[in-house]
């Protein structure tokens, strides 16, 4: 093993060593598909005119876990959330397995909204305003309503309802 570990370590600090890209330099890109696997290669020739490899990409075809829910599955949930604007993701997971009898998880609801332009937002909550404060508020306005741009910017607005 130690020997194999010393082999290993002299490959990676010998040459042909990755290097810098250099954009004066031509670029060559080789790729190398096959049944189960695409990779490709990013090759730009050293000082010594040798070309050193740049490995990019490789993807297996077909990994990751299948699709749970179908195509018209995922249009239900864009009408739905349409309709009812308040809708959260758990509550659409539900409405669908009442309807399908197909068990998905809240995140993959939120992912199949995010995909169709659906996205997350929080209700405002604003502070309610008494009779008291709306009388100020408008004596505050018809005091300010004839300033000038010039007295504007030394008023500091601040957002005090949290």
């Amino acid at each position: 093993m130690p020997r194999r570990f010393k082999l290993l370590k002299n490959k990676l600090v010998t040459k042909p060593v990755l290097q810098l890209y250099d954009p004066k330099l031509p670029l060559h890109v080789f790729c190398d598909p096959s049944q189960v696997a695409i990779g490709a290669v990013l090759k730009q020739p050293d000082s010594s005119e040798t070309i050193p490899g740049y490995r990019i990409h490789r993807e297996k075809a077909g990994q990751g876990r299948s699709r749970v829910t179908t195509a018209t599955e995922d249009r239900y949930w864009s009408i739905i959330a349409r309709r009812n604007r308040g809708a959260t993701a758990s509550q659409l997971s539900r409405d669908l397995y009442a309807a399908t009898g197909t068990r998905v998880s809240r995140v993959t609801v939120s992912k199949r909204l995010h995909g169709a332009g659906f996205f997350a937002r929080r209700l405002a909550v604003c502070v309610p305003l008494t009779s008291t404060n709306r009388r100020v508020r408008l004596a505050r306005c018809r005091e300010h309503r004839d300033w000038s741009t010039d007295q504007w910017p030394t008023v500091l607005f601040t957002d005090e309802s949290r």
